[in-house]
């Protein structure tokens, strides 16, 4: 049976507060103006959903938002970018998840989180039929899916590959340092995406191409060691070595690795080879930072292989 998706996505939807600019916060019970304060849909699973259905793949998200207004502007602008919102759980007392992003000068950005209804998502309440509907299956935010974390979230992988679903998985920064709970999906991937601050942590080494090297030796695929502004280290079948960021001015960085992540993602999908998929992930988390939100650097194909250039088209 062909599937109904191209691109399954899974994690918690989030509602940012973007302020900007502010370098550090004012003392207590003071007032301090700022640029701006904007309010914009993110959450790594969800950007990544967002970048693919505008790419023109078939993508389904699957989360849990509150009964709220953040959660119907949360579904409002995936529906609009034209992913399918079914797996969308609506929790009746906890508020959708929601995260005051505070961005500096340079584009650099500390958090303020709240976990609202993603914190009480459970296997029970993901419906098989849009789970395993995909091509591939993508979880974000590992390590903040409170009660996925772990085995919970090994098991759906290994299911998912027993399937023959190709398997993806990005990580969050983990403050409680759980970076332990990410080892028991790494047998059971096609595609590790993290971070580098995350990726260090997971590891526990330092050097990119090691850290890459460590995971594949773990049961991954293809390890994508995203590295900012420096681009990626890529490793998998097909292609070793690090690929530059496309140079840009930064405005707000919010959403780049998961933007990266459905670049990457729709390559494969769509049987790309390795290198072109990861250029196309390159020029979308490049691209995503030269505006405010992590959605706001979404296009289409087309848009995306003007943006990428000769590197891209000609791979």
């Amino acid at each position: 049976m062909a599937a109904e998706f191209d691109v399954v996505c899974l994690g918690a939807p989030v509602a940012d507060l973007i302020v900007r600019s502010l370098e550090e916060l004012p003392p207590k019970s003071t007032l301090r103006m700022v640029d701006a304060i904007d309010l914009r849909a993110g959450g790594t699973a969800y950007i990544t959903a967002y970048v693919l259905a505008r790419l023109g793949a078939r993508t389904a998200m699957i989360g849990a938002v509150g009964n709220d207004q953040f959660g119907r502007f949360l579904e409002d602008e995936l529906a609009a970018a034209g992913a399918d919102c079914r797996g969308l759980v609506r929790h009746p007392t906890l508020g959708s998840t929601a995260t005051v992003v505070v961005l500096d000068d340079r584009g650099d950005r500390t958090y303020i989180h709240a976990p609202g209804a993603a914190k009480a998502l459970t296997r029970e309440d993901l419906p098989d039929e849009v789970l395993f509907a995909g091509k591939a299956l993508h979880i974000g935010g590992a390590l903040i899916n409170h009660h996925l974390d772990g085995e919970p979230t090994a098991a759906i992988l290994r299911e998912a590959q027993a399937r023959g679903i190709l398997t993806s998985l990005d990580t969050s920064y983990d403050p409680t340092g759980r970076w332990h709970l990410v080892h028991p999906a790494l047998p059971h991937l096609d595609v590790f995406a993290p971070g580098y601050p995350e990726a260090r942590m997971v590891a526990g080494l330092d050097d990119p191409a090691e850290i890459a090297a460590w995971a594949r030796a773990r049961g991954v695929t293809i390890a994508a060691i995203k590295l900012g502004e420096q681009g990626v280290w890529m490793d998998g079948p097909g292609f070793t070595g690090h690929i530059p960021a496309v140079p840009v001015e930064a405005v707000d960085t919010t959403g780049a690795g998961e933007s990266f992540d459905g670049g990457l993602l729709y390559g494969l999908v769509n049987n790309w080879p390795l290198e072109r998929a990861a250029r196309l992930a390159v020029a979308m988390g490049s691209r995503t930072v030269r505006a405010v939100g992590g959605v706001s650097g979404a296009c289409s194909l087309e848009e995306a292989l003007d943006f990428g250039g000769r590197a891209l088209r000609d791979t």
